[in-house]
């Protein structure tokens, strides 16, 4: 027997167990369990005889003879109330991030404009996206990507005179919107204003200015160009991208052939083939001008001067579409900047004056692939544009206009994301008018394409 033996003998030959308990009993330990809480956890600790000593204690409460102790006092270190934390930070103010320098070789996430498609499928973290044919886009344009940082196209970065027939060699990157604020190594960011960009790029603009901003191409690139693209507004910049002369562009092709069985004879549609676009019919077309024309005498290519010609075009002089090479170097005042095309396509592109530019190339018709040129001869004014005010078409629509009356003026108008608006010429399919639109709700310019074959 043990002193603890001894203990219970004494306390269970208690007398004070044979009391008759209170009505109440019940409710009052309820209740004074809730007080005691800490205390019965604390008891959780103690050994199971301890339990037993703890439990038969509590019996005696049935008769309401002990007087409850204070509550028990927590672990060590547990505060009782509410205390201010000295460890607790300050509410901090988050400030911008500091843009991220992009040099054009280097890019961002492992990327840039140039890298191609099989490196780009190489990188971890980098999502691409197909296009397909329902897309609306040429052969040119793989898809689009998106990595931690940046998004954009993939495609060719310019065209072919003769396109491969295997393309995935020559699928870039082609264009890098930034997911981050950005600088140029000229120290260009969002907020710079248009002179810190005159200031920074001595050559601004000088391959072509965007509608709604300003171009900055890279000095030393070799054929295919590359160059950043600064979007204004309010005379400060507001985006910043890398561009490299991408072809995801959705300009539909006038009379796009059906192909496969549904088209030709039979065609469930009931539809008559069209007649090609004048102009590009067989060389040596016996038919000669079209009447009412001043003359019929064939141009450089085998078209004859009629297929350039269409009403209203004398807004653009002295330039005119199908001048050859020659013609445009002798007008005064022209600027002609040569293109290195390995292809054999694309020669130069011109300005004269601030407001009239335009290309200088093989003519295409939308449809079949441009033949290389053999000489100089080869090459003509193909695309020509002007911001001129006052200028207006032979329906009235010019600078100041707005896109909804072109469509009145104009209901075969076609229009996309990535191109200004153009309809065929009414009496000259083979040549398009242009309505610029840096807003897409105003014609800000006019052109006319004949088939440039330049850019996108």
């Amino acid at each position: 027997m043990n002193e603890f033996d001894d203990e219970l003998r004494r306390l269970l030959g208690d007398d004070r167990l044979a009391l008759t308990p209170r009505a109440d009993a019940v409710d009052r330990i309820v209740r004074g369990a809730r007080r005691r809480r800490a205390a019965r956890l604390a008891a959780t600790t103690v050994g199971s005889v301890g339990m037993v000593a703890a439990l038969t204690v509590g019996s005696f409460a049935v008769a309401d003879q002990f007087t409850a102790g204070p509550d028990a006092v927590g672990p060590a270190g547990t505060p009782s109330g509410a205390t201010d934390d000295p460890t607790t930070p300050a509410p901090t103010t988050t400030t911008p991030a500091e843009p991220v320098m992009v040099y054009p070789n280097e890019g961002i996430d492992g990327l840039t404009v140039g890298t191609k498609l099989a490196d780009l499928e190489n990188l971890d973290g980098v999502e691409i996206t197909r296009f397909e044919p329902e897309d609306g886009y040429t052969e040119l344009c793989y898809g689009e990507y998106r990595s931690a940082n940046a998004h954009g196209y993939i495609s060719t970065r310019g065209t072919f005179g003769v396109t491969p027939d295997d393309l995935n060699p020559y699928y870039e990157v082609s264009t890098m919107h930034f997911d981050v604020p950005v600088a140029t190594p000229e120290g260009i960011t969002p907020g710079s204003s248009e002179s810190d960009l005159l200031a920074a790029y001595p050559n601004l603009d000088l391959f072509g200015k965007p509608d709604n901003g300003h171009r900055a191409t890279f000095e030393g690139e070799d054929i295919i160009v590359r160059g950043w693209e600064f979007t204004m507004a309010g005379g400060v910049v507001t985006e910043i991208m890398m561009e490299g002369l991408q072809q995801c562009h959705r300009a539909p092709i006038l009379d796009p052939p059906t192909g496969g069985d549904e088209g030709g004879e039979g065609d469930e549609t009931g539809e008559e083939p069209q007649d090609p676009p004048a102009g590009t019919e067989p060389p040596n077309d016996e038919t000669g001008a079209d009447e009412g024309t001043e003359t019929g005498t064939e141009t450089p290519g085998g078209e004859t001067d009629a297929s350039w010609r269409v009403e209203g075009e004398d807004i653009f002089a002295p330039i005119r579409l199908g001048m050859t090479l020659t013609e445009l170097q002798a007008v005064d005042g022209v600027v002609i900047t040569p293109m290195e095309d390995e292809f054999g396509v694309c020669h130069s592109r011109f300005e004269l004056g601030d407001d009239v530019s335009g290309w200088v190339s093989v003519r295409s018709d939308w449809v079949t692939e441009a033949e290389r040129a053999e000489s100089d001869d080869d090459y003509r004014v193909t695309a020509v544009t002007s911001l001129a005010a006052g200028l207006t078409t032979p329906l009235g629509i010019g600078p100041g206009s707005t896109i909804e009356q072109v469509r009145e003026a104009y209901p075969d108008v076609r229009e996309g994301d990535t191109f200004d608006p153009f309809v065929a010429d009414p009496g000259n399919p083979a040549v398009r008018w242009i309505f610029l639109s840096s807003d897409g709700e105003t014609v800000s310019g006019l052109g006319l394409d004949a088939g440039q074959i330049c850019a996108g």
